[in-house]
Order: C-alpha cells, then sequence, then structure tokens
C-alpha cells in the first residue's frame, strides 16, 4: 500500500514538474521572442530594413512555438509594416491579413482598429479610395469598441483625406470637423494642430483663403508649442 501511494506520488510530481518546465520554457521563448521584437524595431528605425525583416520572422516563429496568439498577430502586423515600407504592397497585405483573422479570433478590438487602418492605408495608395474608406469605416468601428478615442480621431480623419484625394471637399470638410471635434475634448494638441491644418487645406482649395489662413495660423502655433 505504502509503495503504491509512494509511486502516486511519483506521478503526480511528474506532473507537476512537466507543467512548472512547460510554462517556464514558454516563458523564456516568448521573452526572448519579444527581445528580438525589439531589435527587429531597432533595426528598421536604423534603416536597416532587411535585416528588421529577418528578426521579425525569427521573433514570429518563436511565437509560433508557444502558440502566443497576441505576439502573431503583433508579429504578422510588423511584418506588414516592414514589407510595406520595402514597397512590396501585395506581401504587406498578405501579412496584414493574417493578424487581421487572429485579432478577430481573440477579439482584440484595439489590434483590429490599428490593423484595419494599415489595409486601409494600403488601398488608398495602389487600389482606390472607395476600398479604403471602406476599410477606415472598420477601423472606426473598433476604435470605439476600444474605446479608443484617439484611434477613432486618427480613422476619421484618415476618412476625410481619402475624400479629399476625390475632391469630395464637403465630404472631407465632414470629417476632419468629426476627428478635431474628439481632438479638442481629448485636449490632444498634436492631433488638433493636424486637424486645423487639413481643414486650412480644404479651405484653400475652395479658395476661401481668410478662412484657411486663421486655420493654419492655428495649426502652426499649436504645433510650435
Amino acid at each position: 500500500m505504502a509503495g503504491e501511494k509512494y509511486e502516486e506520488g511519483l506521478v503526480e510530481y511528474d506532473k507537476v514538474k512537466y507543467v512548472k518546465d512547460t510554462v517556464l520554457r514558454d516563458r523564456v521563448i516568448t521573452e526572448k521572442a519579444q527581445t528580438i521584437n525589439n531589435l527587429a524595431t531597432l533595426f528598421v528605425e536604423t534603416g536597416n530594413v532587411s535585416k528588421g525583416k529577418e528578426y521579425h520572422l525569427k521573433s514570429l516563429e518563436l511565437r509560433k512555438q508557444v502558440n502566443d496568439q497576441e505576439g502573431i498577430a503583433l508579429s504578422y502586423n510588423n511584418l506588414g509594416y516592414v514589407t510595406n515600407s520595402q514597397g512590396n504592397m501585395k506581401e504587406a497585405l498578405q501579412y496584414f491579413f493574417e493578424s487581421l483573422k487572429i485579432r478577430e479570433e481573440i477579439e482584440d478590438w484595439k489590434g483590429l482598429g490599428q490593423v484595419y487602418g494599415n489595409i486601409a492605408a494600403i488601398y488608398n495608395k495602389q487600389y482606390g479610395t472607395k476600398k479604403a474608406i471602406e476599410y477606415h469605416r472598420k477601423a472606426v468601428f473598433y476604435w470605439t469598441k476600444a474605446k479608443s478615442n484617439t484611434g477613432v480621431a486618427l480613422a476619421l480623419n484618415n476618412i476625410g483625406t481619402c475624400h479629399l484625394k476625390e475632391n469630395n471637399d464637403d465630404s472631407a470638410m465632414y470629417y476632419y470637423e468629426k476627428a478635431l471635434q474628439i481632438r479638442v475634448e481629448m485636449n490632444y494638441k498634436k492631433g488638433e494642430g493636424n486637424s486645423y491644418y487639413n481643414i486650412a487645406n480644404v479651405q484653400a482649395k475652395q479658395h476661401k483663403f481668410d478662412e484657411a489662413l486663421v486655420n493654419y495660423k492655428k495649426s502652426l502655433e499649436i504645433l510650435a508649442k
């Protein structure tokens, strides 16, 4: 009887040790992946984009080993950024959509707002504003769910820019003013300066030069501080 209990105890000990070892291993791998991710970002910021992409791929593989879904989604998003900066928009979109799929599964509202904005930016540049506006609207939706007024204002501002590109001046002004209102309420000065500048651009385009000058001055005063 005592021998059986001893053997049962050994089995339980092995189970606990296995769990502890696995948790420790996963933690080490997760931390290593984050360190490599940070190095990748540093390489990109210092101009070595190819090396940055190489390290983002290494970080991605480590995150896959421990099934770190949030980390995997982040790596795909980072790879989208890097690949887009290299001019390969098609591949960048593939990375962004991979990130999108995971973030939908884990209900990462902030991440979804971010990645929809990234996708919209590529569509605006490469494929036209209609689809870009559609994705920016999705970004607004998810930034709202994430309770991020900064994100909502950014997405609204981007919709305004798409309309301005299509010479829809009234729609552009509508979205720029909505973005400005949120930024003023937040006391987000850099955003306010950006919004006043965009509004002034619309007014200048409409030959409302006196109004444009007022808003250019507001933008300059805010951004110069």
